[in-house]
């Protein structure tokens, strides 16, 4: 009897070209994927993390294999004691088992509305001269 093939998505340091990809050797790779929009994708530092509830379609890719293989990415990513394991929404009808962390663990840390872990430094939509705080500011200051 064949194993059952397991679909893993995955959106930060195990994506192509970064630097844990080394750790899905063996696994099939199913192309680009995107969540629905129901996540939020956090930077902490060195690495993504996954929220269950938010309002971002994160962006990542799919990966195939059978247990023992997926056994080996979840060993590294120390679940259940860093992550947990849990089924995430994709685009198109799709799920996927996936890795996330708890809301308390990342308090404080920076969110990433592009929902996307590539583009992370790419310069903000608005520019800094026009966000709220910004123009806040510029009205006291001219009170005075």
């Amino acid at each position: 009897m064949a194993a059952s093939t397991l679909n893993l998505f995955v959106y930060g340091t195990l994506m192509k070209g970064e630097r844990d990809h080394a750790v899905l050797e063996g696994l099939e790779f199913g192309g680009a994927a995107q969540t629905v929009v129901r996540y939020t994708l956090v930077d902490i530092d060195i690495f993504a993390v996954l929220l269950e509830g938010g309002s971002t379609a994160v962006q990542g890719e799919i990966y195939s294999g059978d247990a023992s293989q997926l056994a080996r990415v979840h060993s590294f990513q120390q679940v259940p004691h860093r992550f947990y394991q849990g089924m995430v929404d994709l685009e198109g009808g799709m799920c996927a088992i996936t890795h996330f962390m708890k809301m308390e663990q990342v308090r404080g840390r920076r969110r990433l509305p592009n929902g996307s872990w590539r583009d992370r430094f790419a310069p903000r939509s608005v520019p800094h001269r026009n966000r709220v705080f910004a123009q806040w500011a510029r009205q006291r200051s001219s009170k005075g």
